[in-house]
């Protein structure tokens, strides 16, 4: 019962019927709930060989994936050796600023063109 009286509403306005559309989330879960469900399908029944057969197979993915592990541990990862930081010199740095108020004066000239 409690959740025809949420369908009958939108929530904020009662006095409005139920739109066409529901206006939230809320509304999509609510009218969900109602609608009527097929029927699950059938569950699938295995035989008892299959499921050892399974269960084998299930095994023998485990132990290779702890072989590869134990195999991975086994071989001695050699260490990384730190790269040594690149640090700029100082005719490099002066090449920048010097780029740089170019390209600031010719940006100021291009504005004062446009004026």
């Amino acid at each position: 019962m409690a959740v025809r009286q949420k369908l009958s509403h939108t929530g904020r306005n009662s006095k409005r019927s139920m739109p066409a559309w529901p206006t939230c989330a809320g509304d999509w879960a609510t009218r969900r709930l109602l609608l009527p469900r097929p029927p699950p399908p059938p569950k699938r029944i295995l035989s008892l060989a299959a499921r050892r057969r399974m269960a084998a197979a299930q095994r023998r993915r485990w132990a290779a994936a702890r072989k590869a592990k134990a195999e991975a541990a086994a071989t001695p990862v050699p260490a990384k050796v730190a790269k040594k930081k690149r640090r700029l010199s100082p005719e490099g740095r002066a090449r920048i600023i010097a780029a740089t108020k170019r390209r600031w004066v010719e940006a100021r000239k291009l504005k004062r063109a446009k004026r």
